[in-house]
């Protein structure tokens, strides 16, 4: 899980030089401040990711797992398309969803505004890991009992 997290914040770190050196940033926006004000999302991403695995008794079901309930949670929470086209029943859902969350979250850190989603990232990442650890603790004693 260490090596997930810290690849991801490896590749972001890369996307965030790439996007600073390019003159693509807000202006007044460091690539210090982006990084650091997105690492609360990529922290509940990857703890998404572990449990999803968690979850799962192989490895293709795993990936199929991750793949589909990714691709609901990105959609919903506007990843894909704006959130504004949605009805307002599917607007507000997205601002509680953990990709909602962590989309309001990158995009904040990239304009330079003030992002009160910090917590409710921390929760679902508290969440996600304490679920996926104690799957994980059942299944090694499901195995080993």
């Amino acid at each position: 899980f260490a090596a997930y997290v810290g690849g991801l914040a490896l590749l972001f770190a890369a996307v965030t030089i790439v996007v600073h050196r390019s003159g693509l940033m807000t202006e007044g926006v460091s690539g210090f401040s982006l990084f650091f004000g997105a690492m609360p999302a990529l922290l509940t991403i990857a703890t998404l990711s572990y449990l999803l695995y968690s979850i799962s008794d192989h490895l293709i079901s795993g990936v199929l797992l991750a793949f589909f309930a990714t691709l609901a949670l990105c959609f919903i929470g506007g990843c894909m398309y704006p959130v504004s086209i949605f009805p307002e029943s599917v607007q507000r859902l997205a601002e509680v969803l953990p990709s909602g969350m962590a989309r309001m979250r990158i995009t904040s850190s990239y304009m330079g505004t003030e992002d009160t989603n910090l917590w409710g990232l921390l929760g679902y990442s508290a969440l996600f890991l304490a679920t996926a650890t104690a799957i994980r603790g059942y299944k090694a004693g499901k195995v080993h009992g």
